[in-house]
């Protein structure tokens, strides 16, 4: 989650460029708020065990992007890591040994389980009937961070910022009990589906205190692939494959058919415990601004510093997520303007 208020296609939990924290009793401004989750952390956490998570919060209040090229860059160029979200000391490593993680055997030793439901609910009719957010894509918000997305690039979500979809993961109920049983630390899980043909070009998702877990549900093999840095991998079925998307990394569906896989977003294993504990008080502040009422620090109270601030549309619960999203960006776009002025 681009931590700050950043933007993101739908599937993403971190609050990336364009994934904004709700709105839904108007922004304050963004420097306030900025402070104010720099207080939290301080008052909640002790400062010493989430140092990294402070340094995180101000570099990405100041604007700060984290842009290195790596080792080997000269030869290999998406050897180059790229993230607003920024912890340091995590290693960036293209590739994660996955079989080094207990969640992800069992995940690979049921991943039959998931393929047979998944193949069962897309030959039927319920998901049409009454799924939610059906194959949603990311062609309603097209910027800078979803540009390397092919327009047909489809989701269908499980579990978003750590909530578990109500209407999903009842038509996904074998799916969704291995996820919670096996232990895996997702944040978010949705099916993925590259179209045939299709290709996404070399970008970074701007986060590099996730990785990304694939487990190839219905893989053209020998015709799909993806590059991390500057390794390049094969999705196999009921195979899972493990890598940081804060490095630049590319895809292609070289097949005649359309490639799903199961896509979970899973916290950096190389976090401590308070510190995924404090990133998750951030985006629960960032959704819910109210909590953080009590670290507002004072208005001014000079009158010549006092400025009137417009009204933001409060973003109701209700509707799409795509219209959701995009009632969302038109607030923060109103108390962006807004903060500058008061700031």
């Amino acid at each position: 989650m681009a931590l700050v208020l950043a933007a993101v296609p739908s599937y993403r939990l971190h609050v990336q460029p364009g994934r904004v924290p709700s709105l839904r009793g108007g922004a304050p401004p963004v420097c306030s708020l900025a402070t104010a989750i720099d207080v939290g952390l301080r008052a909640n956490f002790g400062e010493s065990d989430i140092s990294r998570v402070l340094e995180s919060w101000r570099r990405m209040s100041d604007g700060h992007v984290h842009d290195v090229a790596l080792p080997g860059a000269d030869e290999e160029p998406m050897l180059r890591q790229q993230a607003n979200s920024y912890i340091p000391g995590l290693q960036p490593i293209p590739f994660h040994n996955a079989e080094a993680h207990a969640w992800v055997r069992e995940l690979e030793a049921h991943a039959h389980v998931v393929q047979t439901e998944f193949k069962e609910v897309i030959s039927g009719d319920e998901l049409q009937r009454r799924g939610n957010n059906v194959w949603i894509g990311l062609a309603d918000n097209r910027d800078e961070s979803t540009a390397a997305y092919g327009p047909e690039w489809r989701t269908l979500g499980l579990q978003d910022r750590g909530l578990w979809d109500a209407v999903n993961t009842k038509i996904f109920p074998k799916t969704t009990a291995l996820l919670r049983e096996s232990g895996t630390p997702c944040v978010e899980a949705f099916f993925a589906k590259m179209p045939a043909g299709s290709s996404i070009q070399a970008h970074s998702d701007g986060c590099n205190f996730h990785l990304t877990c694939h487990v190839g549900i219905d893989v053209p093999e020998g015709e799909c692939w993806l590059q991390v840095g500057d390794e390049r991998r094969e999705w196999r079925n009921g195979r899972a494959m493990l890598f940081d998307t804060s490095l630049l990394h590319a895809a292609a569906n070289e097949a005649a058919v359309d490639r799903y896989v199961l896509m979970l977003r899973v916290w950096h294993p190389e976090l401590r415990p308070v510190e995924i504990e404090a990133l998750q008080w951030i985006f629960a502040s960032l959704d819910e601004p109210e909590l953080l009422e009590r670290y507002m620090p004072p208005p001014p109270t000079s009158p010549q510093h006092v400025t009137q601030l417009p009204s933001v549309v409060p973003v109701e619960s209700g509707g799409s997520r795509a219209e959701r999203r995009a009632a969302a960006k038109a607030a923060k776009k109103a108390a962006k303007k807004a903060a500058k002025k008061a700031c």
